[in-house]
C-alpha cells in the first residue's frame, strides 16, 4: 500500500486496482438514487425540497467519492468536540 500525504489529507492507494471498482460502485449507486428521486421532485414542483436534496446529495457523493479513492477524511467528532468545548464553553 502506498501512502501519499499532501497536507492533512492522506491518500492510500491499493495495489490490485480495488479503487476503480469502488469508484464505479459509488457512481452507479448515486446515479440510481438520483434517477429515482429527482424526477418525482420535479414533477410535483417541490423546488425547495429539490434544492435541499441536491445539496445533501452532492455532499454525500463528494464524501463517498473521496472515501472510495482512499482519502482519509478527518473525523467530524473532533470538530463537534471543539465546538462544544471552545465555542460554547461547555465542558464535560
Amino acid at each position: 500500500m502506498t501512502v501519499v500525504k499532501p497536507g492533512f489529507i492522506v491518500i492510500c492507494t491499493e495495489e490490485k486496482g480495488g479503487i476503480g471498482v469502488k469508484v464505479v460502485f459509488v457512481i452507479a449507486v448515486f446515479i440510481v438514487i438520483g434517477l429515482l428521486d429527482v424526477p418525482n421532485l420535479i414533477k410535483s414542483r417541490q423546488w425547495k425540497e429539490l434544492v435541499v436534496f441536491s445539496l445533501l446529495f452532492i455532499t454525500g457523493f463528494s464524501l463517498s467519492f473521496l472515501m472510495a479513492i482512499g482519502v482519509k477524511l478527518p473525523s467530524p467528532i473532533l470538530a463537534a468536540q471543539d465546538l462544544i468545548e471552545n465555542v460554547l464553553n461547555l465542558h464535560y
